[in-house]
């Protein structure tokens, strides 16, 4: 009997044993690299746009919960949590022995603060720790080469804002070099730069009226337009420390062009023309037989120049304005500014985007294409092919083959710009409504 009891001890003692090892296997999932399968990517180095496509296998002795796979950019091999996290992709769970391929498309310039650099591309599988894994050791991996990023910098545009120092209309701006000008505008405003408009400076006009257009012939002598029915008109002979304040009309003076530093035209209200031979001194009515309002002159010498207005109105003479007669402009939409190359090549622009083109001194004008409804108030070349336009809602319009093509400028304003004029191919100014002025020093072009 005592051998017996001594044999089922025995036994007892090896099932007992049997159980401690099976509570000692391991039932936990592995989440790791699918070595079957080739990981890869796919970078452009000029949108920043970033595609992977990785495989994942769970190699341990039970199927995962959901987890997360984080991907991360690493200045070395070695992928951390601490990295540059670039996106994450979930997964519902992988059964024990199963393989599943995860895809990751990202702009890395959405990813906020990431430096420029040289960078590996990493993968974390269960980078939150959300899966207990048998393994948690082999849970990243890398591709061996490299990208590099750069950010990519927003376009700025190429007309910036300048601080004019009031919140006046501005009408008309004029430069005779690259670093002196002038803006006038409502309310009798007279500015002045010669820094290039880094600084304005108010000059004392002695008129509170609204003043429309103002022109130099050099740097100390200038002469002003102003909209009242007195006739307003200024004239400077040193560069604006004294403006000269008369009376020359009955009626609102809009636009003024001098061909040298004695002769010059003022057209305005009710189809008046005026005409100096003496720097101002004296003025000379021009008869016209119309009555419609005149908006701009401009002569392309001392004898050949025309005038633009109301209801398509478009004068011309050859005769330094002794006769004046009407050209066809083929609408009935107000003109607002009118400029000239020379006696035959010139543009006029208009009310709901109207630019028109003569190649042949106004003899015909054919339209052009300018892409906007908005009002144009100002056109200004620099060349036969190279020019502007400025107009309502910040339109600056701009050209390089002679208008056959008008491709529109991004300012810093939203302002309505009621004038522009150029210095040369790259440097300008506009001006327009609540002191607006905009400059450029790169023909307008975004940075």
């Amino acid at each position: 009997m005592p051998l017996v009891v001594t044999c089922i001890f025995a036994i007892l003692i090896i099932i007992g044993c049997g159980e401690d090892d099976v509570s000692n296997t391991s039932t936990e999932p592995n989440i790791t690299t699918d070595d079957s399968f080739q990981n890869t990517y796919n970078y452009n180095d000029t949108s920043h746009t970033l595609d992977i496509t990785i495989g994942i296998t769970n190699n341990g002795d039970a199927g995962s919960g959901n987890f997360e796979v984080g991907f991360y950019l690493s200045t070395d091999t070695d992928i951390f949590t601490t990295d540059k996290l670039i996106g994450t992709v979930s997964h519902p769970g992988i059964a024990i022995g199963s393989n599943a391929t995860l895809a990751l498309s990202v702009d890395l310039d959405d990813i906020p603060n990431l430096s420029d650099g040289t960078y590996y591309i990493g993968m974390y599988y269960d980078h939150l720790d959300q899966v207990t894994e048998s393994d948690e050791t082999d849970n990243t991996n890398n591709f061996s080469s490299t990208i590099s990023y750069s950010a990519t910098v927003e376009p700025q545009p190429g007309w910036t804002t300048q601080t004019s120092g009031t919140t006046s209309q501005l009408k008309s701006v004029y430069f005779i070099n690259s670093t002196t000008g002038w803006a006038i505008g409502s309310s009798g405003v007279i500015l002045n730069t010669v820094d290039g408009g880094a600084t304005w400076d108010t000059q004392i006009s002695g008129t509170t009226g609204s003043l429309n257009s103002i022109q130099f012939t050099d740097d100390a002598t200038g002469w002003v337009t102003g909209f009242s029915s007195l006739g307003t008109f200024l004239n400077t002979t040193d560069a604006g420390e004294t403006w000269n304040l008369s009376s020359i009309a009955t009626k609102p003076l809009y636009a003024i062009h001098f061909i040298n530093d004695s002769t010059g035209w003022i057209v305005g209200e009710e189809g008046i023309i005026l005409k100096t031979t003496d720097r101002g001194i004296t003025w000379e009515s021009q008869s016209t037989d119309i009555n419609t309002f005149l908006k701009s002159v401009y002569f392309a010498n001392d004898s050949t120049g025309w005038a633009v207005g109301d209801a398509g109105t478009i004068l011309t003479t050859s005769n330094g304005g002794a006769l004046w007669n009407d050209q066809t402009s083929g609408i009935a939409r107000e003109l607002k500014s009118v400029y000239f190359r020379n006696s035959e090549l010139g543009w006029a622009v208009g009310n709901e985007g109207i630019i028109l083109k003569t190649s042949n001194g106004g003899s015909t004008w054919e339209p052009q294409t300018s892409g906007t409804s908005n009002s144009l108030f100002s056109v200004h070349f620099v060349d036969d092919i190279t020019g502007w336009i400025s107009g309502n809602g910040a339109t600056i319009l701009n050209t390089l083959d002679g208008g056959a093509t008008w491709t529109s400028q991004l300012t810093t304003t939203s302002a309505n710009l009621l004038s522009v004029y150029l210095v040369s191919g790259t440097t300008g100014w506009a001006v327009g409504s609540i002191g607006t002025i905009i400059n450029t020093t790169n023909a307008g072009n975004l940075e």
